[in-house]
Formats: structure tokens, sequence, C-alpha cells
């Protein structure tokens, strides 16, 4: 691995470097595949080739970012739309948690508000009045660093923001205000139960997520002549899923945990062979 880094040019490489990274779920566990040099004691550990590709692209992105939480994004993405073969869930489970924080809170409050004035802008972009979008995002920020929403507060200043859109309703799904407040708040719902949720459930979010991809880029140049919602759907390209991945993955386990909780029916997944993106999300997005 470190040889390899060097290989292609990263000098500033080290065995505690892959320690590091190891335990935030960035790299695997390395492979045990034999005894020490020489058939003594101790133990050759080794790397597989899908981890090796992974730290050369980790390190290519990293000199863009302030804060290592940010790199998390790579193996999750991996994870969703390439495969286990490529990064397994006990890493994605490491990953996750790097990228939202170790300490059971996002990273920082900076953070957690550009978060929340993300999920605002998704709502209703520029259509309510500064007031009213201030107001949600600073209770959506309290909200996720406390991970407790207060759903009766909410509410009304989602109805409030939804008020400011044509219809009273969010873009040409008619989402309304408990879907809305549902999607405001699936993030925290999912770190606040995140130990809770069993392996099949991280399988069944993925297999959502590959869906609404799938849907996205079937859909997107019909949605674009929408006439009044047309300029929301860009096209999307691979980077913005890799940028998207941690929070795309956790909203997804939060939608189910509100299911479950609140007995709600979510809608049925295609199921289809999948190893790698099918080539028609590849035509669009490489």
């Amino acid at each position: 691995m470190l040889q390899a880094a060097r290989d292609a040019g990263y000098k500033n490489v080290s065995k505690r470097l892959l320690i590091d990274w190891t335990e935030l779920g960035l790299l695997d566990t390395p492979e045990r595949t034999g005894r020490g040099p020489g058939g003594g004691s101790g133990s050759r550990f080794e790397f597989p080739d899908a981890q090796r590709e992974l730290f050369l692209s980790i390190l290519q992105h990293r000199g863009g970012l302030k804060h290592v939480a940010g790199l998390a994004s790579l193996p999750v993405s991996a994870w969703l739309y390439w495969g286990d073969e490529w990064v397994p869930l006990r890493q994605v489970r490491k990953a996750l948690m790097t990228w939202w924080g170790r300490g059971g809170h996002l990273q920082s409050l900076r953070k957690t508000r550009d978060l929340a004035e993300r999920f605002v802008d998704v709502l209703v972009a520029d259509q309510a009045s500064k007031a009213k979008r201030k107001r949600l995002v600073d209770e959506i920020t309290s909200s996720m660093d406390s991970q407790h929403y207060d759903v009766a507060k909410i509410t009304p200043l989602v109805e409030d923001v939804l008020a400011s859109l044509p219809g009273g309703h969010w873009g040409p799904f008619q989402m309304g205000t408990q879907e809305a407040v549902d999607l405001l708040r699936a993030m925290s719902v999912a770190i606040e139960h995140y130990d809770e949720f069993s392996d099949g459930a991280f399988y069944e979010a993925r297999a959502r997520i590959r869906q609404n991809a799938l849907a996205y880029f079937r859909d997107q140049p019909q949605m674009t002549e929408h006439r009044v919602w047309g300029h929301w759907f860009n096209e999307m390209s691979f980077q913005d899923l890799i940028n998207r991945a941690c929070a795309d993955l956790l909203i997804s386990l939060g939608f189910m945990r509100i299911a479950i909780d609140y007995g709600r029916t979510l809608p049925t997944i295609e199921l289809q062979r999948w190893t790698r993106p099918p080539e028609e999300l590849l035509r669009r997005i490489t």
C-alpha cells in the first residue's frame, strides 16, 4: 500500500496513516495472509487490490479537503454503487460515523448548519422569506445538534415555508407537510438509532438509493420540462453522487426507521441484478 502510494507520487505517507484511516473506516482492516517474515512469529497482513485503489483515490482527493471526515464519502459511495467487492459493510458503518462525527453528533455546528441550510434549500429554494427560512434553519440545526426533533415545534415552521410555494406543496411531487418534516428529520433519526440498524437495513437502504438514482437519471430530461419546477432537475454527475453518498444513506435509513415507528409503507423495491452501476447510468454520469 505504502509503496503503491509512493510510486504514484504521494511521498508523505506512513504506516501510521494506514492505521488511522482503518480506524476511521476510510480503509478496511487488512486481511491476514500468513505468518511473519521467514515463517517466524507474528502475522502477515495485506490489503486487497480494491482497497489499494481506494487508498490512492483518497490520497488524490484529500488535498482539497480541510477535514478527513469529508473523505468518508469515497468508501461509502463505492459500497453504494459498486458493491461489497470494493468496500465491505463493516467499513461503511465506521466511515459513516466518521462523516457525521464519532462522538454521536455532526462534527461541528457549522457543518450541522450547512446541512440544515441545504435541506431547506431543497425544500423551498429562495421562494420563502429570509425570516421564515432562518427560523426553520435554526430549528433544524438545533434539532440535528441535539439529535432530537420536536415534531410539534417544527411542523408549523414547515407549513409556513411551504405556504410560499405554488399550491402549498413541495415540488412536482406535491410533497405535503408530513413528508417534508420526515425529510428534514430523517438524518437525525438515523444517527439516534444508528447502532440498532441491522445489516439487512443497510442493504435495503442501498437498494432504495440505487433505485432512486436510476429513476432520476431516467426521468430527469422529462422533469426539466416541468413548467414550474423544471429548473430544479439539473443533470447529475458521478461526483454529485459521491458528495451526497453519506447524507443519502443516513436519510434512507432514517426514512426506514420513521416508517417502522409510524406504521407507514415505503415504495416497493424492484429487485435487480447490480454488480456495478448499469451501463445506462454509467453513460449519463461519466
